[in-house]
């Protein structure tokens, strides 16, 4: 993990080392230098890691990588830099990276960003603007790429307890960050997952975003391909809509339909069953008709027949039906009612 002191003494980050007075007059000339004179012998990469992409960085010189890590460091302790403490670095006036804790030198870089990015595993990641006016601006881009000077360090305030540390599974020292003051290049840091991942150059800008001659011409052919498609779904809305409004219409005409059908259903059925009330009516009536023609002519026969037997029985008949010995029997008595 990176430094982290208690405390911050003025008297003890000064230095003792002196620069040149002969630096002093090229750092002098450095100030009166464009910028692509002063990296024109330096190899320097221009492609831009996708966590800084978006940002709007002007041209310069950038250095990134990592300022505190969440392992263990050499000193046996685990250091914990919650996110908003991280971002405050971007905020002046502890915006400043240095060498060696030096804060009495001039600041070699400003941090650009400070945050936490998927892109590097969520690391406490930091990008700064190297100075390139700075007298050893060479000397750090110059270490920073041969692995000389290749790793951060940060110094402020932080709390101190004894806790457990799920990633190694024991009791370790543990410390809180609760302020951050500086950030500083060293070789030699107190956790070495602290280090710089890498350098690049920022050449040209656009609207804010830094793009390369290939980056260009593939935005704007990305550009020619998303006009397309952006005129293919257009084109489908409005067929699509078209088609709706046809389905509605046809919906309608449909539903005007299915009422007609329910209306015919429904007159079908009165009718049907006023016709089946007729044929009920017309049967009963027919039954009727049947009895009184049958019942009718055989009544009259009945009544014939008895007032013939009555007739024969008084004895008032002229041409008696039945015998007079039969006449005289106990059934015919009955018969006469004697």
């Amino acid at each position: 993990m990176s430094n982290i002191e208690k405390s911050i003494d003025m008297k003890n980050n000064i230095s003792s080392r002196r620069y040149p007075f002969t630096i002093y007059f090229d750092m002098n000339k450095a100030f009166n230098t464009e910028l692509k004179d002063i990296v024109k012998d330096i190899n320097l990469d221009t492609e831009i890691p996708i966590a800084f992409k978006d940002m709007k960085l002007e041209p310069g010189v950038y250095s990134y990588g990592t300022a505190s890590a969440d392992s263990i460091d050499a000193d046996g302790e685990k250091v914990i830099i919650d996110e908003p403490i991280l971002k405050k670095l971007t905020d002046a006036p502890y915006n400043k990276i240095f060498i060696s804790h030096d804060r009495m030198d001039i600041a070699s870089g400003i941090i650009k960003y400070a945050g936490r990015h998927p892109s590097f595993n969520n690391e406490a990641i930091i990008l700064e603007r190297i100075n390139e006016h700075h007298p050893l601006f060479h000397n750090i881009v110059g270490s920073i790429q041969n692995h000389n000077l290749d790793s951060y360090s940060v110094a402020g305030e932080a709390t101190k307890e004894y806790g457990f540390d799920s990633n190694s599974g024991k009791m370790t020292s543990i410390r809180k960050v609760k302020e951050l003051r500086e950030v500083s290049r060293t070789s030699c840091p107190s956790n070495p997952e602290a280090a710089i991942k890498g350098l690049f150059f920022v050449k040209t800008q656009k609207g804010g975003y830094t793009y390369t001659q290939e980056e260009i011409d593939m935005e704007k052919e990305l550009q020619e391909k998303f006009d397309s498609i952006e005129k293919s779904l257009n084109d489908y809305k409005l067929s699509h809509d078209k088609a709706l409004e046809e389905l509605g219409k046809r919906c309608s005409d449909v539903e005007t339909f299915k009422k007609s059908i329910e209306e015919e259903r429904l007159n079908l059925e009165k009718k049907k069953k006023e016709d089946a009330d007729a044929i009920e009516k017309a049967k009963a009536d027919k039954t009727k008709a049947d009895v009184n023609t049958t019942t009718e002519p055989m009544q009259k026969t009945l009544a014939d027949s008895k007032a013939i037997i009555k007739d024969n029985l008084t004895g008032n008949a002229t041409a008696p039906l039945i015998p007079s010995d039969v006449s005289k029997t106990p059934l015919m008595n009955f018969l006469k009612g004697r």
